[in-house]
């Protein structure tokens, strides 16, 4: 089983089963293995098994509202529909700004139809050093959106 260190500094880190053994009990600095480096154990705010840090992320996405997508493009969620956020938007008759002007489209970017759009937070610690776009995209889609539900029940299938 594989584990996620969280730090105080709100960055998370997976490691293997032997390291998270490994630190049980530990105090002070530590090498870890499966990082490739020591970390100060006072820097730890807490260790969580991987199914358990993927449902945070889950909840974390679902509650944004800002994100990128896989090829980069920063997006804003409005009444749950994705939309470029570029700062363009459609004006009602009394000229005010209602809604962005750009909508995403879902056949183009899977995770908009998933609606597993990663947080900006996110996508800049564990996808924007990966430089690969479709390796990016599937990494994304491995955690859990809000519509996997409905995509798997075959009540809305977009993909």
């Amino acid at each position: 089983m594989a584990y996620y260190i969280k730090t105080m500094s709100k960055n998370a880190f997976k490691i293997n089963e032997e390291d998270y053994k490994n630190l049980i009990g530990k105090s002070g600095l530590i090498f870890l293995k499966s990082l490739g480096r020591a970390i100060n154990t006072s820097w730890i705010s807490e260790i969580v098994p991987e199914y358990e840090y993927n449902l945070e992320l889950r909840e974390n996405r679902i509650k944004s509202t800002n994100g990128m997508l896989h090829d980069g493009t920063s997006v804003i969620r409005h009444f749950g529909r994705w939309y470029l956020s570029d700062g363009s938007f459609v004006a009602d008759e009394n000229g005010k700004a209602t809604k962005p002007e750009k909508e995403i489209d879902p056949l183009c970017y899977p995770e908009v139809a998933r609606d597993c759009v990663p947080t900006i937070t996110e996508y800049e610690q564990k996808y924007a050093q990966i430089p690969n776009k479709e390796k990016r995209l599937e990494m994304i889609l491995s955690i859990q959106g809000r519509n996997d539900d409905k995509l798997e029940s075959g009540i809305k299938k977009l993909l």
